[in-house]
């Protein structure tokens, strides 16, 4: 038997990268999936992949910042699949740019998708994982244990999704459930090397699977240079990122 048949797991962000290999890994060990994400190109090759393993799969466009998208998301989960026994939240953006050049509203956006919509479907999973005695599994960062250069929106926000599962952990675990964080570092395969460019980090001081110094990497002309820096990938699952193709947007997906 399979290690995840007859189990029904939930994956934001399965458009590409780590949400895609996570949705491949689990297809191959006979979930059923239902898979998330704004990027409809994306998602429907997500699926393609993982329906030709075998695996059983719905998928929407969801934008996980929307209450109502998430809560539709759910509950249409389980009314077609009769249960939720794993949700994996991969969701999530990147932008750069100095702290003191960051607006409010790009600062509120990046909260909204990582942050707040890790919470939005953690809250209305819960109650399903209770009675399943299932797992939560919440993909934080590197950037929640130091701080990267640039990233004062991207960083606030994994710090958040660190201590928001260490609570939902504490609590749930006395009914029988499970919660868990990744924390991935840079994954290369989720951001377009033409879009790293345009927003001025310096693309000849990124290497596959891992960030160098950034203090070294800072600009001469910047007015801070870190001196904090980057460890290589620390990530719970075992499932490797793969590279796609789809359409981004300007804001980097983390996936």
């Amino acid at each position: 038997m399979l290690r995840f048949e007859d189990k029904v797991v939930l994956i934001t962000g399965a458009a590409s990268g780590i949400g895609r290999a996570t949705a491949i890994r689990l297809a191959s060990e006979g979930a059923t999936l239902v898979l998330s994400d704004v990027n409809e190109k994306g998602l429907a090759e997500t699926r393609a992949e993982c329906e030709s393993l075998g695996s059983t799969v719905t998928s929407s466009v969801v934008n996980v910042a929307s209450e109502d998208e998430v809560v539709a998301m759910v509950a249409g989960a389980v009314e077609a699949h009769g249960r939720l026994d794993v949700v994996v939240n991969v969701a999530g953006i990147l932008q750069f740019g100095h702290t003191h050049e960051t607006s409010l509203a790009d600062f509120e956006r990046i909260i909204s998708v990582n942050l707040t919509g890790t919470f939005l479907v953690c809250r209305e999973a819960i109650p399903h994982l209770l009675s399943s005695g299932g797992n939560i599994v919440n993909t934080a960062s590197t950037a929640a244990l130091a701080g990267h250069p640039w990233t004062i929106s991207y960083s606030a926000s994994k710090g958040g999704v660190a201590a928001l599962t260490q609570t939902i952990a504490g609590r749930v675990r006395q009914a029988g459930a499970a919660g868990q964080r990744g924390r991935p570092g840079f994954d290369p395969d989720a951001h377009p090397a033409g879009v790293r460019s345009s927003q001025k980090v310096p693309t000849d001081h990124w290497s596959t699977g891992s960030w160098r110094s950034m203090n070294s990497a800072a600009p001469r002309s910047s007015p801070v240079r870190s001196r904090s820096w980057v460890p290589r990938t620390q990530c719970t699952s075992t499932a490797r990122s793969s590279r796609s193709t789809a359409e981004r947007s300007p804001d980097l997906p983390i996936r």
